[in-house]
């Protein structure tokens, strides 16, 4: 049941990008962007949001165990790989 829920968060989080960045980002400049780049983007919004979540759970005095690599936030990781 969890897996749903978040399964269902990922894509309303997804969704939402597109809608208020991706989509008018297009418009405005009336350009087609690489999707590769687009889902890196995602990717990236993704991950900042479940560290902000984790460290809500530890500011709240719930701890979550860390899943970022070398002391560096989880989204690190995603941009590292968007910059190439």
């Amino acid at each position: 049941m969890s897996e749903q829920k978040a399964l269902g968060y990922t894509q309303q989080l997804k969704r939402w990008t597109y809608s208020t960045i991706v989509d008018p980002l297009r418009d405005e400049t009336k350009t087609e962007f690489d999707e590769k780049t687009v889902e890196s983007i995602c990717e990236a919004i993704r991950l900042k949001m479940l560290e902000s979540y984790r460290n809500g759970l530890k500011a709240a005095g719930r701890p979550y165990p860390s899943k970022a690599a070398e002391g560096r936030p989880a989204y690190a990781h995603a941009m590292r790989n968007l910059r190439g």
